[in-house]
């Protein structure tokens, strides 16, 4: 078992926005701007990369539903949307901008995604217990 601190947090809210800004990001270099773009064929490619980026926000979204459920996926939803609210009422953001509120909602997803697959880690180092949602008997 892989020792938890805080450079995990980092490294899988890193992957977490990777994954999120490579599906879109308001730059116009992302997956949803390669399909939708004026790019044509290479459809076996884009396919293909579809199908993993598909994989990958499943096995994220049922480990987030799983450890964090329902409750903690709008509490953090919440909870992250005050703070953003908040850091635009400082003025260190102006949400006028379509382009600023884009990267603002997927860093949001891509936080409560790395809390998701986090969660589970700090609960064990908190109460010393492992999680399991399926357990056979035999």
């Amino acid at each position: 078992m892989f020792p938890f601190n805080a450079l995990s947090f980092v490294v899988r809210w890193l992957l977490s926005m990777l994954i999120v800004f490579a599906t879109y990001n308001p730059t116009g270099f992302s997956y949803y701007h390669w399909i939708f773009g004026d790019v044509p064929g290479d459809w076996a490619a884009k396919t293909l990369i579809g199908c993993f980026l598909l994989i990958i926000y499943g096995v994220f979204g049922m480990c987030t539903w799983r450890s964090m459920g329902p409750y903690g996926i709008a509490t953090a939803t919440l909870s992250l949307t005050v703070l953003v609210w908040m850091i635009q009422d400082y003025g260190l953001i102006n949400l006028n901008q379509t382009h600023t509120v884009s990267a603002v909602t997927c860093s949001l997803i891509a936080t409560v995604m790395a809390f998701g697959v986090t969660v589970s880690h700090i609960k064990t180092r908190l109460y010393g217990q492992t999680e399991s949602n399926y357990v056979e008997y035999y």
